[in-house]
């Protein structure tokens, strides 16, 4: 994303004895100077004159420069979620300048949005202003977060509508004809449905992590403290797995470089494929997380303890059973395994 030129004053430059210049450029580039009869007098105008300029920018010219920042510092991806993100913010400020947003109207916006997003999408709306202003408040473009001590009404839904079981299979089998058709990525959301990882775990991964010829995935990091595990791997996914690591330098993307650029692929992108699976799979459209709460919900339903499945799952509610008598990781095969056998059922084979 190429950067855009920031308005800004700079000097002050003294000419002769009884005289100093600024000089006022615009976002464009254009110059203007202004000339005083002392350098006091020329540093407050400065001042006055900065902060005058920075307040008359229109907020959609410094979305761009936020985002630059975003992606320098490591924050934010070049994908999908720059482009969403930008969206979201061009959308919120259009036509607005940044003295134009004072804490009534940021507010009365927040407000706004309860007509139109439910609460979880809000949140994130809100959480995505709040950091733009944090930054624009740093780069001294605001002398405050308008955003600051806002909060959204109502609760998050709990819970994401799961596929049934035949419904599980014939997504299954989409994404095995998808992955056969020489698409790797689209074994991706089947490590959510038949292992119960995170999103951000499954786009993660790198080559090195998938240990023992496909049968072990390492995950070394995570959305929390105890994210850190390595997982066993349902048989029937372990040779594509060594397929797709196969002859690969170890640092390499598990994936590939992903959609839109020299990044891997993120989450966007898995949300993406699920719904396109879905839809030609014939079921209703889910998101991947709602694949691995459906794998939380097979391995709680097939007799294992929550505690150990939450352990399993990376969470941190363990207790004096999950922590002392049941290791994670082999309540976690237990599971694959009864997940496995669940959405690759022979129909032959006659029940016990």
């Amino acid at each position: 994303m190429a950067k855009k030129a920031s308005a800004r004053i700079l000097g002050p430059y003294k000419e002769r004895e009884d005289r100093w210049r600024l000089i006022e450029v615009d976002c464009n580039g254009t110059r203007i100077a202004r000339y005083f009869t002392s350098r006091r007098d020329a540093e407050r105008a400065k001042g006055s004159s900065t902060r005058q300029l920075k307040g008359s920018e229109m907020l959609v010219d410094l979305v761009e420069l936020f985002l630059a920042a975003r992606i320098e510092s490591g924050r934010l991806g070049t994908t999908s979620t720059t482009k969403s993100m930008s969206s979201a913010l061009c959308s919120m400020f259009a036509e607005r300048r940044v003295q134009d947003v004072t804490g009534r109207r940021a507010a009365d916006l927040v407000e706004s949005w309860r007509e139109s997003w439910a609460v979880a999408t809000q949140k994130l709306r809100l959480a995505q202003a709040h950091a733009f202003w944090h930054w624009l408040v740093e780069q001294g473009y605001a002398p405050a977060n308008p955003f600051d001590g806002l909060k959204v009404r109502g609760r998050v839904n709990v819970g994401k509508p799961q596929l049934r079981i035949d419904e599980a299979r014939r997504f299954t089998q989409a994404a095995m004809a998808r992955f056969e058709s020489g698409y790797r990525f689209a074994l991706a959301p089947l490590l959510g449905l038949l292992m119960g990882m995170r999103a951000s775990e499954i786009c993660n991964r790198v080559v090195r992590d998938v240990d023992d010829e496909g049968a072990i995935i390492w995950i070394d990091s995570g959305k929390t403290a105890n994210a850190r595990r390595h997982l066993k791997v349902p048989r029937r996914l372990r040779p594509m797995l060594a397929i797709i690591v196969q002859g690969r330098d170890s640092s390499e993307p598990l994936w590939g470089r992903g959609l839109n650029g020299p990044q891997r692929y993120c989450r966007q992108d898995l949300h993406k494929l699920v719904h396109l699976l879905c839809d030609e799979a014939g079921v209703p459209r889910v998101c991947p997380h709602s694949l691995r709460g459906l794998w939380a919900s097979l391995a709680v339903e097939s007799g294992s303890a929550s505690e150990a499945v939450a352990a399993a799952l990376g969470h941190g509610s363990f207790d004096m059973t999950a922590k002392h008598y049941a290791k994670p990781e082999s309540i976690h095969s237990a599971n694959c395994d009864r997940a496995d056998a669940a959405l690759f059922r022979d129909p032959s084979a006659k029940p016990n």
